[in-house]
C-alpha cells in the first residue's frame, strides 16, 4: 500500500539584513582619517598618470601644429566620430547659417566652398529686408534688373514695417507723429458755422 506523499510546507526565506554605510556625519573622526588615507592611495597614481598624460597630449598636438594639423581639426575630426559630435555639429552649422543669413553675408562666407549661387528672388527680398532692419534709405543696388528691384523694394518695406513695429513697442514716434503732436489743435468753430470776426 503507498504512502500517502505529505506537502512539504515552503520554506520561509528571511530577509536579507541591507548593511547601510554611515554618512559622514556619522563617522568618528579616526574613521575619517582611514578613509582619507585611502583615497590618497588611490589616487596619488591617478593624479601623476593624469599630469603626464596632459603633458604627452599637448606635446603631440604642438608636434601636429608644426606639421600643418590645427588642434581644432584634430578636435572636430574626434567629435565628428560619435553620434552626439554630428548632432554637435549639425547645430553649430545651423545656427553659423541663421546668423551670416541675418546679417545678409552668407554669400560672401561660402560656407561650404561651393559656386557662388545666383542670387534668387528670395535673397533679394532678404537683402532689401536687411537694409531697412539697418535703417538705409530704399534704394535698391543698380546692379539688380527692374524686377529683382521689384522684389529687394517688396523686402524693404516688409523690414521697414517690423522695425516699425519695434519702435513703436519701445515708445518711438515717427517724425510725422511728432511734428503732428506740435502743432496745436484748431479753436472750435461756432455754432453757426461762421468764424467770429474780431473788431480792429
Amino acid at each position: 500500500m503507498a504512502k500517502a506523499k505529505t506537502k512539504k510546507e515552503p520554506k520561509t526565506k528571511k530577509p536579507k539584513v541591507v548593511k547601510t554605510k554611515p554618512t559622514a556625519e556619522q563617522l568618528s573622526d579616526q574613521q575619517r582619517q582611514t578613509l582619507m588615507f585611502s583615497y590618497k592611495r588611490k589616487l596619488k597614481p591617478l593624479l601623476a598618470a593624469e599630469k603626464e598624460a596632459k603633458t604627452d597630449v599637448s606635446q603631440t598636438f604642438e608636434q601636429a601644429k608644426k606639421e600643418g594639423i590645427p588642434k581644432k581639426e584634430i578636435l572636430l575630426a574626434i567629435q565628428l566620430e560619435s553620434d552626439e559630435g554630428i548632432e554637435k555639429m549639425k547645430a553649430e552649422v545651423e545656427r553659423t547659417h541663421r546668423i551670416a543669413r541675418w546679417l545678409g553675408v552668407g554669400k560672401q562666407l561660402d560656407l561650404f566652398g561651393a559656386a557662388e549661387k545666383q542670387v534668387s528672388a528670395e535673397r533679394n527680398f532678404e537683402d532689401g529686408r536687411i537694409a531697412a532692419l539697418n535703417d538705409l534709405p530704399a534704394k535698391p543696388p543698380g546692379h539688380l534688373s527692374q524686377q529683382a528691384a521689384d522684389t529687394w523694394l517688396q523686402g524693404h518695406a516688409a523690414g521697414r514695417t517690423s522695425l516699425n513695429t519695434e519702435r513703436a513697442s519701445s515708445g518711438f514716434k515717427p517724425l510725422s507723429e511728432v511734428v503732428s503732436d506740435l502743432i496745436p489743435d484748431p479753436p472750435p468753430m461756432p455754432a453757426n458755422g461762421n468764424a467770429e470776426h474780431v473788431a480792429h
